[in-house]
């Protein structure tokens, strides 16, 4: 009896931690970069670009999608799971001009190179043992932000902010930019950059990440099947109990099974010492 009523009591103690507070955390992050320059091309039916417009490409994904990556001698961090959105916007007037959501046939995702210091707004992301890795990391666009360090550090993870002027709409990055494809979206195919030089000096792009925080996480399937097992357990050991009480002194004056209020009198101490 000793043996399971110790069990009734871990188990459902376990059961009731997991889903309090050993639930794995994971914090929904949104990515946000802001353009503003000669880059130019087409939504759709609409010109966008240049000195009068912001382009914001906006990524939202989760902290748990995150990944490292190694290619040759080049390591950081990707993300290949999330919504991704670009919204135009007027710089005098705030106007939106057009806005979109990507499909997920661009598999855009966002990536950090902690060896050469660069965020990027990728597209045909992958994971690294994909022969296609690492896609097209600076096309729709890429910033470079040569004046912070922070970037040789960043995993992706947390909140963070960078502005620089070495940004970039490149297909073929790391090499010269070849002739920009279309990518699908809500509004029509989007069509941004020119072949030719990488960077262009009077393109200023900002780079955003921030964290929510979960406060009451839900429980994984992984914590529901120990709630369960847990709530089973005290099933059991209530029904047992029952039984033990109908035997001649196998219960107090109130009918209940002593066996079963020590088990419970352990678990209430086991829970205040927590």
């Amino acid at each position: 009896m000793k043996t399971a009523r110790n069990t009734f009591v871990l188990l459902t103690a376990a059961a009731i931690c997991a889903s309090w507070r050993c639930a794995a955390l994971a914090d929904p992050i949104t990515y946000t970069f802001i353009a503003n320059g000669p880059i130019a091309g087409t939504l759709g039916d609409v010109a966008i670009g240049g000195m009068n417009q912001f382009l914001t490409f906006t990524f939202v994904s989760d902290t748990s999608d995150v990944q490292p990556f190694t290619f040759g001698d080049v390591h950081g961090w990707e993300d290949l799971v999330g919504a991704a959105s670009i919204t135009v916007t007027d710089v005098q007037t705030e106007a939106i001009v057009a806005q979109a959501t990507f499909s997920p046939y661009d598999a855009i995702f966002i990536s950090v190179d902690n060896k050469n210091g660069g965020v990027g707004f990728g597209s045909d992301g992958s994971v690294p043992s994909d022969p296609s890795f690492p896609g097209n990391p600076a096309y729709p666009f890429a910033l470079v932000p040569t004046g912070d360090s922070t970037v040789f550090n960043y995993d992706l993870k947390n909140d963070v902010a960078f502005s620089d002027t070495l940004s970039i709409s490149c297909l073929g990055f790391p090499g010269n930019c070849i002739t920009p494809i279309p990518l699908a979206t809500t509004a029509g195919a989007l069509v941004l950059g020119a072949p030719g030089q990488i960077f262009n000096l009077n393109d200023v792009g900002e780079f955003t990440a921030t964290v929510t925080s979960n406060t009451a996480p839900a429980p994984e399937p992984g914590t529901w099947a120990l709630m369960a097992i847990g709530l089973a357990a005290l099933g059991f050991m209530r029904r047992k109990a029952l039984r033990l009480s109908r035997r001649p002194g196998g219960g107090d004056a109130s009918g209940r099974s002593r066996s079963f209020d020590e088990a419970k009198g352990g678990f209430r101490a086991f829970f205040c010492e927590v």
